[in-house]
């Protein structure tokens, strides 16, 4: 059973300025950037009760400027084994 998905998103880094210490470095201002994913991925049943589920994400931020010019980006590759209704056998 495949699966995907992709999401638009506005991407904001949020940060308290405890004692002034992130306005004393520069940041003063919040940055905010365009930020979006995508994914998809493959679930196999195994038995009734259990799956097997490999998936990829790619998640990426347009450049924010703020003291450094940035850009970030991330890829990530997920195994998951998914075992459904684990204490049925204790509830008879």
């Amino acid at each position: 059973m495949p699966h995907g998905g992709e999401e638009d998103s506005d991407s904001r880094l949020v940060y308290p300025d405890v004692g002034g210490l992130i306005s004393h470095l520069g940041f003063d201002d919040p940055a905010a950037a365009f930020a979006w994913q995508a994914g998809g991925g493959v679930i196999w049943e195994v038995t009734e009760r259990l799956t097997f589920d490999v998936g990829y994400r790619f998640f990426q931020t347009d450049v924010i400027e703020q003291a450094d010019t940035t850009q970030f980006q991330a890829s990530e590759l997920m195994f998951t084994l998914r075992l459904y209704e684990p204490f049925r056998g204790l509830l008879r």
